[in-house]
C-alpha cells in the first residue's frame, strides 16, 4: 500500500510538471548544467533522504516471502529516487529563470507556482501541501508497523494484533489531523482583494490594501449626495461601500502589511487576491522584486492580474463596480480575454516568468476608473513605454490571443480573431537583417462587403510592422523573438555575447498576416 501510494504522488507530480510546461523555457537550464553535473546530480542525491523507505526494506527482509529479493528491490528503490530527484529539479529549473533561483529549497512547490490549468486550478500550490501531508501519513504508517514488530518477540508485552494497530493509527490521526487550533475563522479574515503600489512621499513605496467587506455584500450600492459649493450646483457621488481601502507607507511589503495589522482587528489574509496594480512611476523604477515576492508567497495565487493605473491607490478608491455588488466579482469579470480587447490580459505568473527572461519582456494592460485600454511596455523590469488601446489591440493579434474583435477596413466591418500562436522567420543574408512574424487569423464579415478582405489583410499588416519597429527601437522583445532564437545556441555565453538588446534595433522587422474567411 506504501509503494502504491508513493507511485501516485509522483504520478501527481509528474502530471504538475507537465502542466508547468506552459511558461518554462529549456534555455534556463543552461545555467544549471553550465556549472556541471554536481549541481543536477548533487542536489538529487542530497534529497535522498525523502526516499529513506527503501532501507527500511532490510529491515522487514525476514518477514518477506522467500521469492522476494530484499537487496535488489532496496537498490532499485534508491536509483529510481535519485532518478526521480533529478528529472524534478531539471523540470522545475525550466520553470523559471536563474534569476529566481533559490526561492525555494522544496522541489514540488516551485512547479505548482508555474503549473496552469485553467482559472479553475488557480491554486496548484495546494498540492504541495497534500504530498506534505501524505508523505507524513505513510511513514507514521510505517513506524508503527515497524514498531510493532520490534515488541512481538518481548514476551511481557501483549501480542498486538492488526486491530490493535489499527486502533492506534486511528488515535494517533485523531490527535493530529483534528481540532481548531491552528484554524482561521472566515470571520477573524481581512481578505485582501487588490494591492496597489505607489511611489511613496515619507518611505519608499505606497501600499494601498483593498479589503473586502462582506458585511455589505448583500446590501444595496447606497448614493451619497454631496454639494459643491464652489460650483455652486449639486452632484451624484457613489461611493463603493463593500471594500475598505487602507493606504501605508513602508520601506517594503512585509513592514506595511505588520502596520496593516495594527489598524484591524482581524488578520490580514491575502489568498484571495484579484488583481495587484502598479503606478507608472514605480514601474518606471521597476517593480518586478515586488512581482517575484508576491508571486512565492504562499498564500497569493499566481492567476492574480496585474495592471498599470496612473496612480494605484487613487485607482482603488475610485473603482465603481458595474453591474455587479462584489468588487471581488467584478474584477474576475473585468480581466477576461472576451471582456478586453483593447487591453491584454496579465497574470502574475506570466509577468514573472517574462520579466525575468533575458528573452522576452512583459507588458501590463492599462486601467482607469471607468474602463480597461492601452498597454505598458516593459524594459528589462521597467515601464519604458505606455501606447493606446490600438496598440494593445495589435499586440493580441501579434500574440494569438484574441477573440472576437472588430476591425474597421475600407468600408466594411469585420470580427477577428486569432487561430493559433504566431512564426518567427529571420533572414540573415541581408543588410540589415530581417526578422518575420507571420501572425494567422481568422475573420467573419460583419457589414460590407468581401471585397474588402485584401484591404483587411494590408491594413493589418501595416499596423502591426510599425507596432513591432517602435518597440524594437524601445528595445523591448514584447514577442520573445529573443527566446525564439535562444534556442539555436548551446551554451548560456553564447546568448550573453549576442548582445541581443543592443542589436534589436537594427534589426528590419515586419509582419506577414495570414487572415482566412
Amino acid at each position: 500500500m506504501h509503494s502504491l501510494t508513493v507511485l501516485g504522488v509522483g504520478i501527481a507530480m509528474a502530471i504538475v510538471a507537465i502542466l508547468g510546461l506552459k511558461y518554462a523555457e529549456p534555455a534556463y537550464l543552461t545555467p544549471w548544467l553550465g556549472k556541471g553535473a554536481d549541481q543536477v546530480f548533487g542536489r538529487g542525491l542530497s534529497t535522498l533522504f525523502l526516499y529513506t523507505d527503501s532501507i527500511l526494506v532490510l529491515q522487514l527482509a525476514s518477514r518477506c516471502r522467500g521469492e522476494v529479493r530484499v537487496g535488489r528491490t532496496g537498490f532499485l528503490g534508491a536509483v529510481l529516487a535519485v532518478l526521480l530527484n533529478v528529472a524534478l529539479v531539471l523540470v522545475s529549473s525550466m520553470s523559471h529563470s536563474s534569476a529566481l533561483s533559490g526561492v525555494s529549497n522544496n522541489l514540488i512547490y516551485p512547479l505548482t507556482k508555474a503549473a496552469y490549468f485553467g482559472r479553475f486550478w488557480s491554486r496548484m500550490d495546494a498540492i504541495y501541501l497534500l504530498a506534505l501531508m501524505t508523505s507524513a501519513f505513510l511513514y507514521l504508517s510505517m513506524a508503527i508497523h515497524l514498531f510493532f514488530l520490534a515488541i512481538k518477540g518481548v514476551t511481557w508485552i501483549p501480542r498486538p494484533g492488526k486491530r490493535t494497530a489499527a486502533l492506534c493509527l486511528v488515535g494517533i490521526l485523531c490527535v493530529s489531523l483534528t481540532g481548531c487550533y491552528d484554524g482561521r475563522e472566515v470571520e477573524a479574515a481581512a481578505y485582501t482583494i487588490a494591492l496597489g503600489i505607489d511611489q511613496g512621499e515619507t518611505q519608499r513605496y505606497r501600499y494601498t490594501f483593498q479589503l473586502s467587506n462582506p458585511l455589505e455584500l448583500g446590501g444595496s450600492m447606497e448614493t451619497e449626495n454631496t454639494k459643491t459649493e464652489s460650483q455652486g450646483e449639486e452632484e451624484s457621488a457613489q461611493e463603493n461601500k463593500t471594500v475598505s481601502n487602507i493606504s501605508i507607507e513602508a520601506e517594503d511589503f512585509y513592514l506595511a502589511v505588520n502596520q496593516l495589522k495594527s489598524h484591524l482587528s482581524k488578520e490580514p489574509d491575502f489568498s484571495h487576491l484579484k488583481l495587484l496594480v502598479f503606478s507608472y512611476d514605480a514601474a518606471k523604477a521597476g517593480v518586478l522584486e515586488h512581482a517575484s515576492l508576491l508571486f512565492w508567497e504562499q498564500e497569493v495565487r499566481p492567476s492574480t492580474n496585474v495592471c498599470l493605473a496612473e496612480s494605484a491607490g487613487k485607482f482603488l478608491k475610485e473603482v465603481k463596480p458595474t453591474l455587479e455588488q462584489s468588487t471581488a466579482r467584478y474584477y474576475e469579470l473585468l480581466f477576461q480575454n472576451r471582456n478586453t480587447p483593447y487591453a491584454p490580459v496579465v497574470e502574475l505568473r506570466e509577468f514573472v516568468s517574462r520579466g525575468t527572461d533575458g528573452g522576452w519582456d512583459p507588458v501590463l494592460p492599462i486601467a482607469t476608473a471607468e474602463k480597461l485600454t492601452g498597454i505598458g511596455v516593459f524594459q528589462e523590469g521597467k515601464l519604458v513605454a505606455t501606447m493606446d488601446g490600438k496598440a494593445a489591440m495589435l499586440y493580441r493579434f501579434l500574440t494569438g490571443d484574441a477573440t472576437e474583435i472588430a476591425v474597421r477596413a475600407g468600408n466594411s466591418s469585420f470580427s477577428v480573431a486569432s487561430r493559433k500562436k504566431p512564426e518567427f522567420h529571420v533572414d540573415a543574408n541581408t543588410s540589415p537583417k530581417r526578422i518575420g512574424v507571420r501572425t494567422y487569423l481568422t475573420a467573419e464579415l460583419v457589414s460590407g462587403s468581401k471585397e474588402d478582405f485584401p484591404v483587411l489583410t494590408a491594413q493589418l499588416e501595416d499596423e502591426m510592422t510599425a507596432f513591432l519597429r517602435e518597440t524594437f527601437r524601445l528595445k523591448a522583445d514584447v514577442l520573445g523573438v529573443g527566446a525564439w532564437m535562444r534556442y539555436g545556441m548551446l551554451q548560456e555565453g553564447e546568448w550573453g555575447n549576442a548582445n541581443w538588446r543592443e542589436e534589436m534595433p537594427k534589426f528590419d522587422i515586419f509582419s506577414q498576416t495570414r487572415v482566412k474567411e
